[in-house]
């Protein structure tokens, strides 16, 4: 079977009875956000309350699973989170089911099936289906995934440090085929879940890898198909909208505040109707390709057209369309950024020069950054070198431990990538090229249990040596490390580095906060601005996250894509017209 008649056959299939489809994403919708996302959000905070905590961080994770009716409530959660997962899965296949059995069906009797499916879950069932669920994260893209679990991502500082390593991406290339395969091997799990009532989540899983032996390729192909269709087909649509704005702005300098309103609603449209309609093509292609059909069978329950649909609701949807247009063209007027970001470049310029190295630091310069971020560790003998790494295998081909090493040792070393050669740099000499740069450090130390007792006092004596100690900002993922700091001198900014944070803004007696940017959302961003913290997000190298943390308005963004950071800050120091703030908007809808 073709892939482009899989796809044929599925959307002659949604569009010859869009009913179910279009009323059932409004129904899935409705539920998500009139019950479970409250339910969910208040069980959450229930049980940071219980464990004493604001947020869930790398640093605390131990004291919430240390509290027994804190650990519950988790369990309790993911019991959720998973369930309401299998509902949007299991929602259209049985749809498809009962089109293709030519029986009547409701709402109601959908609803009830699948909540004939809750005792299922108290079991391995649960566990199982948790872990399937995460299975999804690497093939995310290809559609794949609910609206509970599209936000779910490997985090980027995870893969991007794995890819640095050697052979790292041929790794990672390699443990994204095998899951991709595994996952496709388990592709009819869920189909068979929800539409056979005695069916076990064991036992759809062991159904599943058998029927889809010699399917691998097809389901892949017939996936990527689907989406790539949907999504180029969403771009030519969106581009045809956005050419009138396009037009007037380029060649008669004019601005049409109503064009771009209405051009923004018809692109709000094209964006819910991809959604509505995206995952249910999916679930029917992964039908087609398990029953094997070669055509289109009969459709019986609630035909209708959109023609209908359209002739009978066409007073609600332009009133709708007005009022939305009109909304829309007030909030382009006001749409204006003016951004405060810092660009930190990460390890220096370690895109063009070896990182951690004056060179870096130089190119950083360069290249416009306003800070450096950079790592210190503590030699033997108490002084400080710019070396991230606990050894110096990676960029020296040496296995010694940088902490076991003395001063003169560690500034005779020579670091290399392949493609440059610089020696190590000493603390000391990185400040003073600095301090010529006129560029501020965010100085990031690593702690790897070699330090001496007096680690803390000999980095605050250099920093006011150097007359640099409020003007840089010191962080470190070692936290009781930054409060002796402080102790020390409470004046030294400093930044908690936090790995994974979920919740409210962490608590904390520092200035700063350093977030992985898998954790940072606006609402924290303004309840920082509110408790006086400022948020550094780290690491953002793709364009279209450092446009999204801008507009957020976060206090530094590291990088290592300096240039394209500081030409991504700049542009909204210009003035912008009307089509560019409607480009910003609908990359915040989307």
């Amino acid at each position: 079977m073709k892939m482009f008649t899989v796809m044929r056959m599925s959307a002659r299939r949604i569009l010859m009875d869009p009913k179910e489809y279009l009323f059932g994403f409004f129904l899935l919708q409705s539920m998500r956000w009139a019950l479970a996302v409250p339910l969910v959000t208040f069980l959450f905070y229930t049980m940071l309350n219980t464990a004493g905590l604001v947020s869930v961080t790398n640093t605390n994770i131990i004291q919430l699973l240390a509290s027994p009716l804190a650990l519950g409530i988790l369990i309790v959660l993911l019991f959720l989170l998973t369930f309401f997962a299998f509902y949007e899965f299991g929602y259209y296949f049985l749809v498809a089911k009962y089109q293709r059995l030519g029986e009547p069906f409701t709402f109601r009797t959908i609803l009830r099936e699948l909540n004939a499916k809750v005792p299922k879950f108290f079991s391995i069932h649960f566990l199982i289906f948790t872990i399937y669920l995460v299975l999804l994260l690497p093939i995310a893209s290809l559609g794949m995934s609910t609206s509970w679990t599209e936000a779910l991502q490997i985090p980027y500082f995870i893969t991007d440090e794995v890819a640095n390593m050697s052979y790292g991406k041929i790794a990672l290339g390699i443990g994204l085929a095998v899951v991709l395969y595994v996952n496709a091997r388990f592709v009819f799990t869920v189909l068979y879940f929800s539409t056979e009532r005695e069916a076990s989540m064991r036992q759809s899983l062991k159904k599943s890898w058998r029927h889809s032996k010699g399917k691998v390729l097809r389901i892949v192909t017939s996936l990527v198909t689907i989406v790539f269709t949907f999504t180029a087909s969403a771009t030519v649509l969106i581009t045809l909208t956005l050419a009138p704005l396009f037009i007037a702005e380029s060649y008669f300098e004019m601005q049409l505040p109503i064009v771009a309103g209405i051009s923004f609603t018809i692109i709000q449209g094209i964006l819910f109707t991809t959604s509505a309609l995206m995952q249910p093509m999916l679930t029917e292609a992964v039908t087609i390709i398990e029953r094997g059909e070669e055509r289109l069978g009969k459709v019986t329950s609630y035909r209708r057209t959109f023609g209908t649909y359209l002739r009978r609701f066409w007073p609600l949807l332009a009133l709708g369309f007005i009022v939305f247009a009109f909304i829309h063209t007030n909030t382009l007027k006001e749409t204006v950024y003016q951004p405060m970001t810092k660009v930190v470049a990460h390890r220096g310029y370690a895109a063009v020069a070896l990182e951690n190295t004056i060179a870096s630091l130089d190119a950083a310069a360069e290249a416009g950054a306003d800070m450096v971020e950079m790592d210190i560790q503590e030699t033997k003998d108490g002084h400080f070198v710019v070396y991230h790494d606990k050894t110096l295998r990676r960029l020296a081909g040496d296995s010694r431990v940088v902490g076991e090493m003395t001063f003169d040792e560690l500034t005779k070393v020579t670091l290399t990538d392949g493609h440059h050669i610089e020696p190590l740099p000493s603390f000391e000499e990185y400040i003073d090229r600095a301090k010529e740069l006129d560029i501020r450090l965010l100085v990031e130390t690593k702690t790897y249990g070699h330090e001496s007792a007096e680690m803390e006092r000999n980095l605050v004596k250099l920093l006011h040596e150097k007359e640099v100690a409020y003007d840089y900002v010191v962080q470190s993922l070692d936290i009781p490390h930054l409060r002796k700091i402080q102790a020390i001198d409470p004046l030294i900014p400093t930044s908690d580095v936090i790995a994974l944070n979920v919740g409210r803004v962490p608590k904390t007696e520092s200035m700063f906060l350093s977030l992985e940017d898998f954790s940072v959302t606006a609402d924290l961003v303004k309840n920082a601005e509110k408790e006086d913290k400022k948020i550094f997000v780290w690491t953002v190298n793709k364009e279209n996250l450092m446009h999204h943390y801008i507009r957020m308005g976060v206090y530094g963004l590291i990088t290592n894509h300096v240039s394209d950071a500081v030409d991504v800050r700049d542009t909204y120091e210009e003035e912008q017209g009307l089509l560019q703030r409607l480009l910003w908007l609908i990359e915040e809808n989307q």
